[in-house]
C-alpha cells in the first residue's frame, strides 16, 4: 500500500512541476517522468524509514509520504528556471560564440546531472528495497 500511495503522490506532484510551475527539461513528456522517478523514489525510500505521523488509512500512515513528496518537488521546484518561450530575433556572431561554449557547458553539467540522477535512482531504491525487506 504504502508502494500506491507513493506513485500517486508522484504522479501528481510531477503533474504539478511540469503543468503547474512551468518547470520542463529534456526528456519524455517534458521531464515528467524524470520528475516522476525522483518524487517517486524519495517519497518510497525515505518514507518507509520515518516514524509513522498522522492517521493511518488501510493501514498506511501516509503523511510522512505526502511531506517527503512536497518537500522533494518543492526543491526541485526552486532548483530548476521556468521555461522560455522561444524569442524571434536576429543573432550576431559575439552572441552565436556565447551560445556556442553556453551548450558546451551545458552538455557538462547535463553529463553530471545524468551520473548524479543514476546514482540517486540506484541508493533510493535500495533503501527502500532494503526496508521493504527487514
Amino acid at each position: 500500500m504504502a508502494l500506491l500511495i507513493s506513485i500517486i503522490l508522484a504522479l501528481i506532484f510531477s503533474s504539478l512541476l511540469v503543468f503547474g510551475f512551468n518547470r520542463r527539461i529534456a526528456g519524455p513528456m517534458s521531464g515528467m517522468l524524470f520528475f516522476f522517478l525522483i518524487i517517486f523514489l524519495f517519497t518510497w525510500g525515505i518514507g518507509a524509514w520515518l516514524t509513522p505521523v498522522g492517521p493511518a488509512h488501510l493501514g498506511v500512515y501516509w503523511l510522512g509520504y505526502l511531506f517527503i513528496a512536497v518537500l522533494i518537488m518543492l526543491l526541485l521546484g526552486i532548483m530548476l528556471p521556468p521555461t522560455k518561450p522561444p524569442r524571434n530575433r536576429i543573432i550576431k556572431k559575439t552572441e552565436l560564440d556565447d551560445k556556442v561554449k553556453e551548450k558546451k557547458v551545458a552538455e557538462a553539467i547535463t553529463i553530471t546531472f545524468g551520473a548524479f540522477f543514476w546514482l540517486l535512482l540506484i541508493i533510493l531504491f535500495a533503501l527502500a528495497i532494503i526496508k521493504l525487506i527487514d
